[in-house]
């Protein structure tokens, strides 16, 4: 098990304080340059957004104008019921800070939404915790619900004893253990772009299930059926996640090019509500990999894999699509390159050896739509 006593020497530019004593069970936005104890631990949310039309709440969010109002007091009621379910968490954990973007990003501020998004890695990753609200489509579900009721079958032994046993459904084992396309139909937040980030980024997850509690870290993964546990010892283990987590501890071209690959495919499968946020829900991934061997990035690609990295393919449209293969409406990337088509996409990945290059680049400009060199593309 992953040791969870240690603090953390980063904390993000906000946090909420969850402090169980302000009025009326209010909570209330803070800046970390107020907080005094610069060591203090903090949980963060990974939770989906849904789409607009789906949700019944709407999301409460910090603007320019109401960040002043925010740093007070903001309404325990006013909160969806993930982000009250989160806030209980932390608080029955004695964490006193929780992190939840929409309250902690400025919305509609596209300055503050790019310095945040450079730190994504780190506000999930520095967290003490992320509250995984695994089963909610939209933040009008919550963490809490009522479980399946235990299945208890009894039977004769025939020397007059009755054994009974107790049978309570689980979770769907897979979706902890795959990063393929595929439906998440009881874990609907791992089908989310962001979250698939956020998930890859944490130290250590309590993912809210359907009808279990799990914990998950770089070590193990643990249900409350007990049928989930990963030996710590595999480094080759089926466990997408902790596959990710081994192969970023080497600094070595080979390995951060393999996991940059066995990501990039089952990311173009999840979905955005933000068609543009295709390269920005990506780009602290992109840090992560990041070395000086691999050269410059730019929209999706490495220096140092052109031009073979050209030779990507696309295998399936987007499930939303239908049968449809869609270009984003507005300039994502070029064309050649991934992002610049709404589908799943299999990178090309030079595994033969004999693989002979006879083209070469002389010469490549990427313009970065903003400060952050990882997202979006201007040209």
């Amino acid at each position: 098990m992953c040791n969870i006593t240690n603090k953390n020497d980063y904390l993000p530019t906000r946090l909420i304080d969850a402090h169980p004593g302000l009025h009326n069970d209010a909570v209330r936005l803070v800046a970390s340059t107020d907080i005094q104890d610069n060591h203090m631990k903090y949980a963060a949310l990974s939770h989906s957004w849904g789409p607009k039309s789906q949700r019944i709440k709407p999301i409460p969010k910090t603007t320019k104008q109401s960040i002043t109002d925010r740093m007070n007091h903001i309404s325990f009621d006013e909160l969806t019921r993930t982000f009250q379910d989160a806030v209980i968490v932390a608080r029955r954990l004695d964490i006193r800070y929780i992190w939840i973007d929409s309250l902690c990003i400025v919305q509609h501020d596209e300055e503050d939404f790019v310095e945040q998004v450079r730190n994504m890695l780190k506000v999930y990753g520095e967290a003490h915790l992320v509250i995984s609200a695994l089963r909610a489509a939209t933040g009008d579900m919550g963490l809490f619900h009522e479980r399946p009721a235990t299945l208890r079958i009894s039977q004769d032994d025939g020397w007059g004893n009755t054994v009974t046993a107790c049978v309570r459904p689980g979770a769907q084992h897979e979706d902890f253990f795959t990063a393929s396309p595929r439906s998440f139909a009881v874990a609907p937040l791992f089908a989310r772009a962001w979250c698939f980030q956020e998930r890859l980024a944490a130290r250590r997850l309590i993912h809210f299930s359907e009808s279990e509690i799990v914990y998950e870290c770089n070590r193990n993964l643990v249900c409350e059926c007990n049928s989930s546990a990963v030996p710590i010892d595999l480094e080759t283990s089926g466990n997408f996640r902790r596959r990710q987590a081994l192969a970023l501890q080497k600094a070595t071209v080979e390995s951060r090019l393999n996991t940059w690959y066995d990501v990039l495919r089952p990311y173009t499968f999840r979905s955005l509500t933000v068609e543009s946020d295709r390269l920005p829900a990506l780009s602290g991934f992109a840090q992560r990999v990041a070395l000086p061997e691999l050269g410059r990035y730019c929209a999706g690609f490495w220096e140092s894999e052109l031009p073979v990295a050209l030779l990507w393919r696309i295998l399936r449209p987007l499930p939303e699509n239908g049968d449809l293969i869609k270009r984003p409406n507005e300039y994502q990337a070029p064309s050649w390159a991934w992002p610049s088509v709404q589908a799943v996409i299999e990178p090309y990945m030079r595994f033969d050896k004999r693989t002979q290059i006879v083209a070469e680049v002389l010469e490549f400009v990427c313009e970065p739509a903003t400060s952050d060199p990882y997202g979006k593309v201007k040209s």
